[in-house]
């Protein structure tokens, strides 16, 4: 057998598991309804990273790996640095959410299989040169069936330790705070239950994010609020793990609540609608023209489910 053809083979395994695990995913969400330690660790400043400019480059070469420790939680992460001048210049953040099928802690599933396809894009040569940006990579390990969320709304002071997404936004204030990211040109984008989280991010923190990407996911629109976060949702509509309705009813919920949401349903595609969605021609230039005009939880305030620790937590 050809490398193409074991190539070919193996995206296909890839997109079975993916598909198997979003079933799993999509049955929980129906039935669903810090303080930095003494001995932190200062965060390291990425040295100029290699770029991706053929398949054949390990796109694990690329990012640094790290840990975020915050309330008796880890999350594993990668973060790719663009190349620096030493100027006062600030970049954008991009941050993915995996799908099911790379949930772990191995700290490297989140950028292979189809995570592959929502993080390679922003490291291209050209997108690097047009665009250059911080490109983050957590890696979320909930229960059997969990996500990046346990509900939708999760009441203040309920009891456990914070979920997956409460850490990104966590490290994602951190990271603001110690490298040069443009606090206004914060992006987020998932598949499947990354999808999911997307959608979920910019519902509870309305404020945070310039523009979002949701790649066949879903959400809930009854908790949608007065939004400034641009979005360009995509979905397959013959999606038999989550229904195409999903992302239809999202933006709509968007649009009512006064932001610009765009929507690219594939008549042709199933649940693997990812691979298309990040080729869209227009997408790198319409996310990076994206900007927030008045921040409010960068200035202190805080969003509705927002970070409840008065300090963040510890870098490795």
């Amino acid at each position: 057998m050809g490398s193409q053809a074991l190539q070919g083979a193996g995206r296909l395994a890839i997109a079975m598991i993916e598909k198997l695990l979003t079933f799993v995913l999509a049955l929980s969400l129906s039935a669903c309804g810090v303080s930095r330690s003494s001995g932190a660790d200062p965060l390291p400043v990425a040295p100029p990273s290699p770029r991706l400019e053929s398949d054949s480059v390990d796109i694990l070469q690329l990012f640094a790996p790290h840990e975020y420790r915050s309330r008796g939680q880890v999350l594993p992460y990668r973060l790719f640095a663009p190349r620096h001048d030493g100027s006062t210049k600030k970049y954008p953040l991009v941050v993915f959410l995996h799908g099911a099928s790379s949930s772990g802690t191995d700290n490297h599933r989140q950028l292979t299989g189809s995570g592959f396809w929502g993080t390679s894009l922003w490291l291209s040569e050209d997108v690097q040169r047009a665009h250059p940006s911080f490109v983050l990579a957590p890696q979320a390990n909930p229960p059997r069936g969990g996500t990046w969320v346990s509900r939708w709304r999760k009441p203040e002071g309920e009891p456990g330790g914070p979920e997956p997404l409460e850490l990104v936004v966590e490290l994602v204030d951190r990271l603001v705070k110690e490298l040069p990211i443009d606090p206004k040109r914060l992006y987020i984008t998932g598949l499947s239950m990354g999808g999911f989280g997307a959608w979920s991010a910019i519902t509870r923190y309305p404020h945070k994010f310039a523009a979002a990407v949701p790649v066949c996911g879903g959400g809930d629109p009854s908790a949608v609020m007065q939004n400034q976060t641009a979005v360009w949702a995509f979905h397959g509509a013959g999606d038999l793990m989550v229904s195409a309705q999903r992302s239809r009813e999202m933006v709509q919920a968007f649009r009512d609540a006064g932001a610009e949401a765009k929507y690219t349903e594939y008549p042709d595609l199933d649940h693997n609608s990812w691979e298309r969605a990040y080729q869209e021609p227009d997408l790198v230039r319409w996310l990076f023209s994206q900007q927030l005009h008045n921040q409010k939880s960068q200035s202190g305030q805080q969003d509705e489910t927002s970070i409840r620790s008065s300090s963040p937590g510890t870098i490795r």
